[in-house]
């Protein structure tokens, strides 16, 4: 049996201005990933993660007036979910961080972080 050394983690943002998702390798102090929501299109991506670090998924507030944010952590290959916004990201709480350490669990290659402003719906985990 193979063992595998690295999480691929999915990401997605919604189209309403006024968010932005961020990804930092807290053992490196490397940011990975910084992607605002654009307002034209959902962009999407994938990232490597490596095993036996700590990792920092952000949402965070960019602007709007009324706007809100929201994301969702998954690991996907056991359908769970790991972490949903407690709170709204606003111009009022302009952060909101989930730290993890990897490995999960050893069944855990994949996770996926969704995040949509301008109160938009975050889809469930599937």
């Amino acid at each position: 049996t193979t063992v595998s050394t690295s999480v691929n983690l999915n990401w997605s943002v919604g189209t309403t201005i006024g968010g932005r998702l961020v990804i930092i390798n807290n053992t490196t102090s490397t940011t990975i990933l910084t992607q605002d929501t654009d307002g034209a299109s959902i962009l999407s991506g994938s990232v490597v993660l490596s095993f036996g670090y700590s990792y920092t998924i952000s949402g965070r507030w960019t602007s709007g007036s009324g706007n809100t944010i929201r994301y969702r952590v998954c690991d996907t290959d056991n359908s769970t979910e790991l972490f949903y916004t407690p709170v709204d990201i606003s111009s009022t709480n302009t952060t909101v961080d989930h730290t993890f350490s990897l490995p999960l669990t050893p069944s855990s290659n994949n996770i996926s972080v969704t995040l949509r402003s301008g109160g938009s719906i975050v889809p469930p985990c599937v």
